[in-house]
């Protein structure tokens, strides 16, 4: 069973958070202890991020409600994250979506890569991104996007996005 962490570092004047791989009900400790130690620019690395269940999502709106005054940013957001960003707008809170790690699969062979994608470069608000041609590492054919564009990158849509 996969379980939650937060490892956390002081680089360049900003507290990265890297979070992984679940959100679940056991974030909510990690979550109280760590407080204290986060600065005022935040950014939140969910790179690993795989799962978040009902409870996580209660719980990490909750806390990302107590990080306001904060200036906060999400990086290497994993589909688990946008998808939810999609459905419940405080999970991001006031959070600039920096970047994304969108997933592909080749339709052939079933091999899967993520490719990263840069807020201003790869997407934009209000429009949806070009799609990319990605070829499979393995057998070398084109793979597809697991999720559609229209319900990937539905939060650029959002009027609260900032990037």
């Amino acid at each position: 069973m996969l379980k939650p962490s937060l490892s956390i570092k002081e680089e360049e004047g900003e507290t990265r958070v890297i979070v992984g791989p679940v959100i679940n009900e056991d974030m909510r400790a990690l979550m109280a202890a760590n407080e204290m130690r986060l600065g005022k620019k935040i950014v939140f690395d969910f790179s690993e991020v795989q799962m978040i269940n009902s409870v996580g999502v209660r719980d990490w709106c909750l806390f990302m409600a107590r990080l306001n005054s904060a200036e906060v940013s999400y990086e290497n957001c994993s589909e688990a994250v946008i998808l939810e960003i999609n459905m419940v707008c405080s999970f991001k809170g006031k959070a600039i979506i920096k970047s994304i790690n969108r997933e592909y699969e080749c339709l052939d062979c079933r091999t899967k890569a993520i490719v990263h994608l840069n807020a201003g470069t790869d997407f934009d608000r209000g429009k949806l991104p070009e799609p990319q041609a990605v070829s499979c590492e393995r057998c070398g054919k084109g793979s597809t996007p697991v999720t559609a564009d229209d319900e990937l990158f539905l939060f650029l849509t959002a009027t609260d996005q900032d990037s």
